[in-house]
Protein backbone atom coordinates (compact mmCIF):
# COMPACT_ATOMS: atom_id res chain seq x y z
CA UNK A 1 0.00 0.00 0.00
CA UNK A 2 2.82 2.41 0.86
CA UNK A 3 4.44 1.63 -2.49
CA UNK A 4 1.22 2.48 -4.35
CA UNK A 5 0.95 5.82 -2.53
CA UNK A 6 4.60 6.59 -3.27
CA UNK A 7 4.14 5.67 -6.94
CA UNK A 8 1.03 7.87 -7.17
CA UNK A 9 2.86 10.76 -5.48
CA UNK A 10 5.87 10.40 -7.82
CA UNK A 11 3.59 10.43 -10.86
CA UNK A 12 1.81 13.54 -9.59
CA UNK A 13 5.14 15.31 -9.03
CA UNK A 14 6.35 14.35 -12.53
CA UNK A 15 3.24 15.97 -14.09
CA UNK A 16 3.92 19.37 -12.51
CA UNK A 17 5.02 21.77 -15.28
CA UNK A 18 8.56 22.99 -14.81
CA UNK A 19 7.95 26.25 -16.68
CA UNK A 20 5.07 28.66 -16.04
CA UNK A 21 4.49 29.31 -19.74
CA UNK A 22 3.68 25.61 -20.28
CA UNK A 23 0.95 25.53 -17.59
CA UNK A 24 -2.65 26.50 -18.19
CA UNK A 25 -3.72 29.94 -16.95
CA UNK A 26 -6.26 28.71 -14.39
CA UNK A 27 -3.63 26.51 -12.70
CA UNK A 28 -1.22 29.44 -12.55
CA UNK A 29 -3.87 31.69 -11.01
CA UNK A 30 -4.81 29.03 -8.46
CA UNK A 31 -1.22 28.23 -7.47
CA UNK A 32 0.12 31.77 -7.18
CA UNK A 33 1.32 32.54 -3.68
CA UNK A 34 1.61 36.21 -2.76
CA UNK A 35 4.91 36.86 -1.02
CA UNK A 36 4.75 39.95 1.14
CA UNK A 37 4.30 43.18 -0.80
CA UNK A 38 5.48 41.68 -4.10
CA UNK A 39 1.95 41.61 -5.60
CA UNK A 40 1.39 45.25 -4.73
CA UNK A 41 4.78 46.17 -6.16
CA UNK A 42 4.27 44.51 -9.54
CA UNK A 43 0.74 45.93 -9.72
CA UNK A 44 2.08 49.48 -9.34
CA UNK A 45 1.79 52.01 -12.17
CA UNK A 46 5.54 52.70 -12.03
CA UNK A 47 8.00 51.06 -14.41
CA UNK A 48 9.39 47.83 -13.07
CA UNK A 49 12.45 45.75 -13.76
CA UNK A 50 11.99 42.13 -12.80
CA UNK A 51 15.00 39.85 -12.87
CA UNK A 52 16.12 36.66 -11.23
CA UNK A 53 17.46 33.21 -11.92
CA UNK A 54 15.58 30.72 -14.01
CA UNK A 55 12.73 29.12 -12.12
CA UNK A 56 12.30 31.82 -9.48
CA UNK A 57 8.73 32.68 -10.56
CA UNK A 58 9.13 35.75 -12.79
CA UNK A 59 6.84 34.45 -15.53
CA UNK A 60 4.40 33.08 -12.96
CA UNK A 61 4.19 36.51 -11.29
CA UNK A 62 3.71 38.32 -14.62
CA UNK A 63 0.97 35.92 -15.71
CA UNK A 64 -0.68 36.46 -12.30
CA UNK A 65 -0.46 40.22 -12.92
CA UNK A 66 -2.09 39.67 -16.31
CA UNK A 67 -4.95 37.81 -14.60
CA UNK A 68 -5.37 40.72 -12.14
CA UNK A 69 -5.44 43.27 -14.97
CA UNK A 70 -7.93 41.29 -17.01
CA UNK A 71 -10.07 40.83 -13.89
CA UNK A 72 -10.53 44.61 -13.72
CA UNK A 73 -11.49 44.82 -17.41
CA UNK A 74 -8.09 45.96 -18.70
CA UNK A 75 -6.41 44.35 -21.67
CA UNK A 76 -3.07 42.73 -20.90
CA UNK A 77 -0.67 41.06 -23.32
CA UNK A 78 2.05 38.63 -22.35
CA UNK A 79 4.86 38.16 -24.90
CA UNK A 80 7.64 35.65 -24.56
CA UNK A 81 10.52 37.58 -26.11
CA UNK A 82 12.48 34.37 -26.57
CA UNK A 83 10.12 33.62 -29.45
CA UNK A 84 10.63 37.01 -31.12
CA UNK A 85 13.37 37.05 -33.73
CA UNK A 86 16.07 34.40 -33.79
CA UNK A 87 19.54 33.87 -32.40
CA UNK A 88 20.95 33.47 -35.91
CA UNK A 89 20.26 34.97 -39.28
CA UNK A 90 19.36 38.63 -39.51
CA UNK A 91 19.83 39.49 -35.82
CA UNK A 92 23.30 37.96 -35.54
CA UNK A 93 24.59 39.19 -38.90
CA UNK A 94 27.60 41.43 -38.45
CA UNK A 95 27.09 42.68 -42.01
CA UNK A 96 24.21 44.81 -40.71
CA UNK A 97 24.67 47.64 -38.25
CA UNK A 98 23.35 47.23 -34.69
CA UNK A 99 20.81 49.96 -35.48
CA UNK A 100 19.42 47.96 -38.41
CA UNK A 101 19.28 44.74 -36.40
CA UNK A 102 17.67 46.49 -33.42
CA UNK A 103 15.13 48.21 -35.65
CA UNK A 104 14.12 44.88 -37.18
CA UNK A 105 13.79 43.33 -33.72
CA UNK A 106 11.60 46.26 -32.63
CA UNK A 107 9.42 45.85 -35.73
CA UNK A 108 9.07 42.12 -35.00
CA UNK A 109 8.06 42.89 -31.39
CA UNK A 110 5.47 45.43 -32.54
CA UNK A 111 4.17 42.86 -35.00
CA UNK A 112 3.74 40.33 -32.18
CA UNK A 113 1.87 42.92 -30.09
CA UNK A 114 -0.34 43.70 -33.09
CA UNK A 115 -1.06 40.00 -33.64
CA UNK A 116 -2.16 39.52 -30.03
CA UNK A 117 -4.34 42.63 -30.09
CA UNK A 118 -5.83 41.59 -33.43
CA UNK A 119 -6.71 38.18 -31.96
CA UNK A 120 -8.56 39.97 -29.15
CA UNK A 121 -10.37 42.19 -31.66
CA UNK A 122 -11.41 39.24 -33.81
CA UNK A 123 -12.49 37.21 -30.77
CA UNK A 124 -15.19 39.81 -30.12
CA UNK A 125 -15.02 39.76 -26.31
CA UNK A 126 -13.54 43.25 -26.05
CA UNK A 127 -16.16 45.90 -25.16
CA UNK A 128 -14.96 48.65 -27.51
CA UNK A 129 -13.96 46.60 -30.52
CA UNK A 130 -14.16 49.49 -33.04
CA UNK A 131 -11.72 51.62 -31.05
CA UNK A 132 -9.34 48.66 -30.79
CA UNK A 133 -9.41 48.08 -34.55
CA UNK A 134 -8.79 51.79 -35.24
CA UNK A 135 -5.90 51.69 -32.78
CA UNK A 136 -4.48 48.64 -34.54
CA UNK A 137 -4.63 50.48 -37.86
CA UNK A 138 -2.73 53.39 -36.31
CA UNK A 139 -0.15 50.96 -34.85
CA UNK A 140 0.46 49.38 -38.27
CA UNK A 141 0.76 52.80 -39.86
CA UNK A 142 3.27 54.00 -37.26
CA UNK A 143 5.30 50.77 -37.29
CA UNK A 144 5.72 50.77 -41.05
CA UNK A 145 6.54 54.47 -41.42
CA UNK A 146 10.20 55.21 -42.05
CA UNK A 147 11.53 58.45 -40.67
CA UNK A 148 15.13 59.62 -40.79
CA UNK A 149 16.03 61.53 -37.67
CA UNK A 150 19.40 63.20 -37.36
CA UNK A 151 22.07 64.32 -39.75
CA UNK A 152 22.04 63.25 -43.37
CA UNK A 153 24.79 63.40 -45.95
CA UNK A 154 24.46 64.51 -49.50
CA UNK A 155 27.09 64.17 -52.17
CA UNK A 156 26.96 65.85 -55.54
CA UNK A 157 29.41 64.97 -58.24
CA UNK A 158 29.43 66.59 -61.60
CA UNK A 159 31.67 65.41 -64.35
CA UNK A 160 31.80 66.06 -68.01
CA UNK A 161 33.92 65.73 -71.05
CA UNK A 162 33.71 67.67 -74.27
CA UNK A 163 35.58 66.58 -77.33
CA UNK A 164 35.69 68.55 -80.54
CA UNK A 165 37.63 67.83 -83.66
CA UNK A 166 37.69 69.91 -86.81
CA UNK A 167 39.70 69.13 -89.87
CA UNK A 168 39.84 70.45 -93.39
CA UNK A 169 41.69 69.08 -96.35
CA UNK A 170 42.54 70.65 -99.67
CA UNK A 171 44.66 69.02 -102.27
CA UNK A 172 45.66 70.04 -105.79
CA UNK A 173 46.98 67.56 -108.29
CA UNK A 174 49.50 68.17 -111.16
CA UNK A 175 46.89 67.46 -113.75
CA UNK A 176 44.82 70.45 -112.73
CA UNK A 177 42.40 68.69 -110.43
CA UNK A 178 41.50 69.84 -106.99
CA UNK A 179 40.01 68.06 -104.12
CA UNK A 180 38.55 69.49 -100.90
CA UNK A 181 37.08 67.93 -97.84
CA UNK A 182 35.96 68.97 -94.39
CA UNK A 183 35.29 66.94 -91.32
CA UNK A 184 33.81 67.93 -87.99
CA UNK A 185 33.36 65.74 -84.91
CA UNK A 186 31.89 66.78 -81.58
CA UNK A 187 30.80 64.78 -78.50
CA UNK A 188 29.84 65.69 -74.97
CA UNK A 189 29.11 63.66 -71.80
CA UNK A 190 27.95 64.72 -68.37
CA UNK A 191 27.07 62.88 -65.16
CA UNK A 192 25.45 63.90 -61.92
CA UNK A 193 25.07 61.95 -58.65
CA UNK A 194 23.25 62.96 -55.53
Amino acid sequence: MAQAIQKHLNQALMRIPRRAESADRSTLAATYVAAGSFSAMINSADHQLLFGRRGTGKTHALLHLQELAEGTGDLAIHLDLRTIGSSGGLYASTALSPAQRGTQLLVDTLEAVHDRLFAVAVDGNFPNQDALVRGLDALVSAATEVEVVGETEQEQTFGGAVEREYSAELSVTHGGGARAGARRKASATASSRR
